[in-house]
């Protein structure tokens, strides 16, 4: 059973989601326009139920609501494959209560049916009831005001139809059974090539969020995208995606390979990717590090899918475009190192090291750059463009060089504003300790002080983003202490590569607890495990499986 009062319901494709606001109240929500459109279509009220009162039942293919009070109510939905909901309503009485917005109009058809038409997200809702269910609205001068569909179960069943189309539905309604018992088969084929091995619940809850956060392509959406979650974080972002990628990458290969075409097929013609991605625009107001090559090495490490020869080369030229954008258009030319314009642009949105300001050289960028100018070097080798791959490698060296000179210290790793050489202390942020990615370009003295220093950043459930006895650490301060997924990914396999088996395994043991405590968080605290922002956030749920198989394998 899944946690309903934790996770959405939703399933692989929909562009509609069932979940719980702050009050308990649930919500049926659609995703269009992304993360800044309406938050919801319809509140449900239960008549006479408080939301304590209520049992909610969640597998993969439906959601069950029952009472403590009496056993004969029951509202059972499910979602079908098409962006269309099925509700069965037995026993209560169900005020659907529609979000008031703007121009939002409830329009009679002559087939009996009914079409919501949400003129935010410029989307169409059809609605078909049968049984006692009963559509309210009252026309005020340009819209539709206090727009409700009434489910009333108490004397004979109630059953609702709902779907989201643009203009016209492309087909006609399917069924409550047909819907269920099609989403528990592609849950079933989802699940398949993970192995019967991997089958207990955190297992289970990991697989459903990476099924049931998926989207059918749709406007500017080229491929069915991941999304983060279907809750509050509803785009695909620009390394969001990667770590998506490499957690597909054994199992989904192609569906993998999907999440970094999403994006890189708008790649600006400077060479930048955007900031995220979903059906309606693509954003370029930040953009998001370049883990693009360790990326790839990882893809090809985990499944030779990706060591196709045209893959190779499509790689090859997107990732090369991306690098030099940060080479000419992001590169602080008198220190030979590239520098982010905004804290966004890290994906460590407000961590401490930028609290005085931007453009600031951060090594973790050195790092990233450094370890894809390595990767485009091995990929140019492979295409046969030798030459090129020399330019690649001449350009890492002489960052590593710059990295050591301008951002190492005795006492390890700094960050620094660009203008005026100022370096942080470089002891209270994670972030300065990444360079751990090039740990093959490093004698062995600094690998050791990096892997000593780690240990500085450990609670009980993996590394804090701040230390915890920073003055600017906080509690639930997104990246000033939390415990975040990518984060511990890209620190066990570099451990694990650098030959520190142990610590790797310590911290990966650490994080693979923190589901039975916050499930699968956006991000944690480092000492109670407690989850904070989405409770079903897909890179979270990626990294745990990826660092199982770490786990059973003694390193993957």
């Amino acid at each position: 059973m899944l946690p309903f009062t934790q996770l959405p319901f939703s399933r692989y494709g929909s562009w509609l989601a069932l979940s719980l606001r702050r009050d308990q109240s649930p919500l049926i929500r659609e995703l269009h326009g992304g993360d800044d459109a309406a938050p919801y279509l319809f509140r449900l009220r239960f008549a006479g139920h408080e939301p304590g009162d209520l049992i909610y039942t969640m597998e993969p293919d439906e959601l069950i609501v029952s009472s403590r009070e009496d056993a004969g109510c029951r509202l059972g939905v499910v979602c079908g494959a098409r962006n269309d909901l099925y509700v069965r309503c037995l026993g209560f009485r169900v005020t659907m209560e529609a979000k008031p917005d703007r121009y939002n109009s409830l329009i009679p058809l002559e087939t009996g049916d009914y079409e919501y038409q949400c003129y935010a997200i410029n989307r169409k809702i059809g609605l078909r009831g049968r049984g006692a269910v009963e559509f309210r609205s009252r026309w005020v001068i340009s819209e539709s005001r206090d727009v409700a569909v009434i489910l009333d179960g108490r004397t004979e069943p109630a059953e609702l139809s709902l779907r989201s189309y643009r203009m016209m539905p492309e087909q006609e309604f399917s069924n409550y059974e047909a819907e269920k018992t099609d989403a528990g088969k592609c849950f079933a084929q989802w699940i398949a090539p993970f192995g019967e091995n991997r089958r207990d619940a955190y297992d289970k809850i990991a697989q459903y969020v990476l099924w049931g956060n998926f989207v059918r392509r749709d406007g500017v959406l080229g491929y069915d995208a991941l999304y983060m979650n279907k809750g509050s974080m509803t785009n695909i972002w620009s390394w969001d995606n990667c770590f998506s990628a490499i957690a597909l990458a054994r199992t989904h290969p192609q569906s993998a390979l999907e999440q970094l075409q999403v994006i890189l097929d708008h790649q600006d013609e400077s060479g930048a990717l955007p900031d995220y991605v979903n059906d309606r625009f693509a954003s370029y107001s930040c953009v998001k590090p370049p883990i693009y090559g360790w990326t790839i090495q990882k893809l090809r490490e985990r499944n030779d899918f990706f060591r196709d020869r045209g893959l190779t080369a499509y790689f090859y030229e997107r990732i090369s475009r991306l690098t030099r954008f940060w080479l000419e258009h992001r590169v602080v030319r008198d220190w030979g190192l590239c520098g982010y314009w905004h804290g966004n642009d890290s994906g460590w949105d407000n961590a401490s090291v930028f609290h005085h300001g931007t453009p600031l050289c951060a090594p973790d960028l050195a790092a990233y750059l450094i370890r894809q100018m390595d990767a485009l070097t091995e990929l140019a080798g492979e295409l046969g463009r030798e030459e090129e791959g020399l330019r690649w490698k001449a350009r890492a060296e002489e960052m590593f060089s710059a990295l050591m000179y301008r951002l190492h210290t005795p006492a390890g790793f700094v960050s620094r504003l660009t203008r005026t050489g100022g370096a942080d202390s470089g002891a209270s942020c994670l972030i300065n300790l990444l360079p751990l990615l090039i740990h093959y370009r490093m004698d062995r003295a600094a690998v050791d002080a990096l892997v000593g220093q780690l240990e500085g950043f450990e609670g009980n459930y993996g590394l804090a983003t701040e230390k915890r006895d920073s003055p600017r650490y906080r509690k639930g301060g997104y990246w000033l202490g939390p415990v975040w997924a990518p984060v511990t990914l890209l620190f066990v396999d570099s451990l694990y590569a650098a030959g520190y088996s142990g610590a790797a395994a310590r911290i990966a043991a650490k994080f693979r607890k923190l589901p039975s405590i916050g499930l699968m968080a956006e991000n944690f605290d480092p000492d109670t495990g407690e989850g904070f922002d989405d409770n079903a956030f897909a890179w979270t749920a990626g990294a745990y499986l990826v660092l199982e198989e770490y786990e059973k394998s003694g390193k993957g």
